[in-house]
């Protein structure tokens, strides 16, 4: 910092006065220690704060920056504080946010800065971290307080729900992929079931209708020209139909035989000994057991 002494009037300033001006390059900030580079401009008048004068000077008013999306928020911070945020993950000093705004003024926005940092510390890789370590890490890679008890059993308890949580889900896909396969073969074998049915049907019919073309053929006195046009097709298909009728006859005749007299059941005949005797008349039979009057009471 110049003297103030040192520094020309402003009466006395020319071009030739203004181009050979010593600016510092460089402003320390004594409660950080942190150098923070800051542009030189030529003209002393395009750093003032008036308006007008800045207006009049032709420089144009300093562009807002633009927006930042949380992956660059991220990818920054790995280029600005490299020790801290890239290789594994290290359980953060408390309050990093205050530090980082510290070293970067400006650069990031509290908001911003706040969902960045809710995401890394929320990562599984930060909370097997917390698990693990015994210290907090400041920006540059040291070790800045130690990691509290309760802050480690926090991250276990955390571990310990999203393993829980993912198992179950895992068992829910495993259960709706067995289901969604069961119901599959369910619906394919009634598929099966109802397209069998209906070939069975299908052929059902078929030798229905072969049987009905060979009892009429055999009952028919025309010939089997005439008969093949009145059935409406043709000599050659006929004959195929009926020979085939004909072994469907037979195997037919063949798979339910007649049965034998000798085991057919007889009816036994009534045992004389056993069979019914005419009963009484009941008040009209006489005492001697021939029929036709009552019987008489005794003689006085």
């Amino acid at each position: 910092m110049l003297p103030t002494s040192d520094l020309p009037s402003p009466e006395s300033l020319t071009p030739e006065s203004v181009s050979t001006l010593s600016v510092p390059p460089e402003k320390v900030m004594p409660e950080e220690g942190i150098i923070q580079q800051q542009p030189v401009d030529a003209s002393p008048l395009a750093s003032t704060d008036d308006p007008s004068l800045a207006a009049s000077s032709g420089a144009a008013p300093a562009a807002a920056p633009p927006a930042m999306s949380p992956a660059a928020c991220s990818a920054q911070l790995k280029v600005l504080f490299p020790a801290l945020f890239t290789g594994v993950a290290k359980p953060l000093k408390l309050r990093i946010q205050a530090d980082i705004q510290a070293r970067v003024p400006g650069l990031f926005t509290k908001p911003l800065l706040s969902v960045v940092l809710r995401r890394y510390t929320g990562s599984h890789s930060y909370l097997v971290a917390l698990t693990q370590a015994t210290h907090r890490f400041d920006l540059d890679g040291a070790p800045a307080g130690e990691l509290s008890a309760e802050h480690k059993q926090a991250a276990m308890d955390e571990l310990t729900l999203r393993r829980t949580t993912q198992r179950d889900a895992q068992r829910e896909v495993q259960k709706a992929a067995q289901k969604a396969a069961q119901n599959d073969n369910q619906r394919k074998l009634q598929q099966d079931q109802r397209e069998a049915q209906q070939q069975q049907a299908l052929e059902e019919q078929k030798r229905r209708n072969r049987a009905t073309l060979l009892r009429d053929f055999e009952n028919t006195t025309l010939t089997p020209a005439n008969f093949s046009v009145l059935k409406g097709i043709t000599v050659e298909a006929m004959e195929g139909y009926l020979a085939t009728a004909r072994q469907e006859a037979q195997a037919l005749r063949a798979a339910q035989p007649e049965m034998p007299r000798s085991v057919m059941p007889r009816s036994a005949p009534l045992d004389a000994t056993r069979q019914r005797q005419p009963e009484p008349r009941g008040d009209r039979s006489r005492a001697d057991g021939r029929p036709g009057q009552a019987p008489r009471g005794p003689r006085r």
